[in-house]
């Protein structure tokens, strides 16, 4: 079955951004993802959950390295590909406090319901 949120929400990202990019990661909850990369920035698109149990979302490709520069750094175990392998866990930058400009629906949902 297709789910329609997920849909409309990836297609939104792609009116918005153009071209995006795909991370997959193993953890018990997305929640921890989406306030690391709102807290900077940087939005999220097309989240979902694969047949293996990772998470799955998409950014906007011109801030994929800066996303994965922020899930290693917070120990965010990531299953995709790496862009740079020279991402190493540690401390976090400061972050910027804007969040995201334009979140997606799915994250003004999200929002509304206290997630």
């Amino acid at each position: 079955m297709i789910d329609i949120l997920r849909l409309l929400d990836t297609l939104s990202g792609y009116i918005r951004h153009g071209r995006l990019h795909r991370f997959t990661f193993r953890v018990a909850t997305g929640a921890q993802v989406e306030r690391i990369l709102r807290s900077y920035g940087v939005p999220q698109y097309g989240r979902g959950i694969l047949r293996n149990g990772d998470r799955t979302f998409l950014v906007p490709a011109r801030q994929a390295q800066w996303a994965e520069y922020l899930l290693i750094r917070s120990d965010i175990p990531l299953t995709s590909r790496r862009i740079n392998r020279r991402h190493k866990a540690g401390a976090m930058p400061q972050a910027w406090g804007v969040g995201v400009r334009h979140p997606s629906f799915v994250a003004r949902l999200g929002k509304w319901m206290g997630v």
